[in-house]
């Protein structure tokens, strides 16, 4: 199950990019012996989730509320998937924060299918 602030989806979204994160900021800098100076530190918020249908779809009006949602919510939200339940709200600094592409072109009657993309950090 996945919701998206106030909106269920009626088919679960896949975590495209959970183990991809960059969980540890590091910086080096080289002593004047050359010995290296190693910072580390856990990246607690700003965690990139990118959601996506992959393989699947969602329906059109599904897609099109989460866009809109997009559009007008700028702060904070909630976002469950996987049972997991994170502060988020939608990155808009590389783009669209919500993409999509419809399976088919007003074809037999499957137009309202789309394979999307939504990007968000968490805060």
């Amino acid at each position: 199950m996945t919701e998206i602030d106030t909106i269920t989806l009626s088919e679960p979204l896949l975590w495209l990019n959970r183990d991809k994160q960059k969980r540890v900021a590091t910086s080096m800098i080289r002593a004047l012996n050359g010995a290296p100076h190693i910072n580390q530190a856990p990246i607690a918020a700003g965690l990139s989730i990118v959601l996506g249908t992959s393989d699947t779809w969602i329906t059109r009006t599904e897609f099109e509320q989460v866009q809109q949602h997009s559009f007008i919510t700028l702060t904070e939200f909630t976002l469950v998937i996987d049972g997991q339940s994170f502060q988020v709200i939608w990155d808009h600094s590389q783009g669209a924060a919500v993409s999509g592409t419809d399976l088919f072109k007003e074809f037999g009657g499957y137009n309202d299918l789309t394979d999307a993309t939504f990007r968000l950090l968490t805060v």
